[in-house]
């Protein structure tokens, strides 16, 4: 079965700021993504990085009527639960909350985890597998 929900949906969440307001915090003008995949004895492991703002993650609370003082912002696992938008308008590649949810789900099924690490300045999603 093949599976085509990642990365298309995942463009328009990418390092998105202009390049001004890139340059103004002291980043290249141009976003950056990075791709890491290893495969060891513990397992496989593939590790998505970009220079972005990182995910809003009290707009992300804020959105779903949750307080962001009682949410583990270290590992935000609730991300992953249908809903999870800060876009203000839905247009045909983002805004309904279903995309991360959409992946972590399908990672399950095959018997892989998902984690996010996110702060002002980039994110990083590490998938791990057996």
């Amino acid at each position: 079965m093949q599976r085509r929900h990642h990365p298309r949906p995942g463009r328009p969440r990418g390092p998105r700021s202009a390049p001004e307001q890139r340059e103004a915090a002291g980043k290249d003008s141009t976003g950056l993504i990075t791709l890491e995949a290893r495969d060891g004895d513990d397992g496989v492991e593939i590790v998505v990085r970009d220079d972005g703002r990182g995910f809003d993650l009290e707009a992300l609370a804020r959105a779903r009527g949750l307080d962001p003082a009682t949410l583990d912002a270290g590992h935000p696992d609730w991300i992953f639960e249908a809903g999870a938008s800060t876009r203000s308008k839905v247009d045909e590649l983002a805004g309904r909350g279903v995309g991360l949810s959409a992946v972590h789900r399908e990672l399950q099924a095959i018997g892989y985890g998902i984690e996010l690490d996110t702060a002002s300045g980039g994110a990083r999603l590490r998938i791990r597998g057996r």
